[in-house]
């Protein structure tokens, strides 16, 4: 079960199980994984047509024409009980929007004796892990510049052309960031600890710290053994992230 679990979101041991399905041979009567992967594909591609009337089963004959009766009774079942909760295919990744499905993942892993597999509903703050929001360009691009949110933001580079891909962004590091933030008082902040500001900060929870992570502009030599060669650009050989934290009152 832990397998056929890991299967659902792990492409490759999703390949290799049903590999060694197909080679092993199924000494149950449960449904093989690639029969399961096509019943899913007709269900999804229903779902998301969003019909305002519940599906019949010659609706899902049309497209499985060798389901059986019961197969169908189970497919109309599960389709008409989904219906209420699907969002648009644009809204699908919005976490909002999928939380129904959330909570009935995990009450169908209770019912079955699966409890160990459930997930939390909200985040468990521990000391190693404290949930911080990483924001760098890619990041940024992703919350404010995608075309798929409503209100998105343009932002421009210095040649004044939009930057439309998460790639451009990721090369238009300063235009990023001069578009949200106040950069000279981002770098002025850097400068005073020997710093040039690594565009990339952490948002702690709270949102009163933020830790602006930068590299050192004095590269650090090694003393343990003598240096035999010296690269033409020393502030690419050696290379310290370190943190300025700046708490907000």
């Amino acid at each position: 079960m832990r397998l056929e679990i890991a299967a659902d979101t792990d492409p490759i041991v999703d390949q290799e199980t049903t590999i060694a399905e197909e080679k092993t041979g199924s000494m149950s009567n449960d449904i093989p994984r690639r029969r399961l992967k096509t019943l899913r594909g007709v269900i999804k591609d229903i779902l998301f047509k969003r019909d305002s009337h519940d599906i019949e089963e010659d609706e899902v004959s049309n497209k499985l024409a060798d389901a059986e009766s019961k197969e169908l009774q189970t497919y109309v079942l599960i389709i008409n009980f989904l219906k209420p909760y699907m969002p648009s295919k644009q809204n699908f990744y919005t976490i909002s929007h999928q939380i129904p499905f959330f909570l009935m993942a995990n009450d169908i892993l209770h019912a079955t004796g699966y409890s160990k597999f459930t997930a939390n509903t909200t985040s468990h703050l521990v000391p190693s892990n404290l949930n911080a929001l990483k924001v760098d360009a890619p990041s940024l691009f992703a919350l404010f510049c995608t075309k798929t949110k409503q209100g998105v933001l343009t932002v421009y580079n210095f040649n004044g052309d939009a930057i439309i891909s998460r790639q451009i962004a990721t090369k238009s590091k300063d235009a990023m960031f001069g578009s949200l933030f106040d950069l000279i008082a981002i770098k002025n902040v850097c400068n005073s600890y020997g710093l040039e500001f690594a565009h990339n900060m952490y948002v702690l929870p709270g949102l009163k710290t933020v830790h602006i992570n930068g590299t050192l502009k004095k590269p650090v030599l090694a003393e343990t053994y003598p240096v035999t060669s010296v690269t033409s650009n020393p502030a690419r050989r050696s290379v310290h992230h370190l943190q300025v934290t700046s708490t907000a009152k």
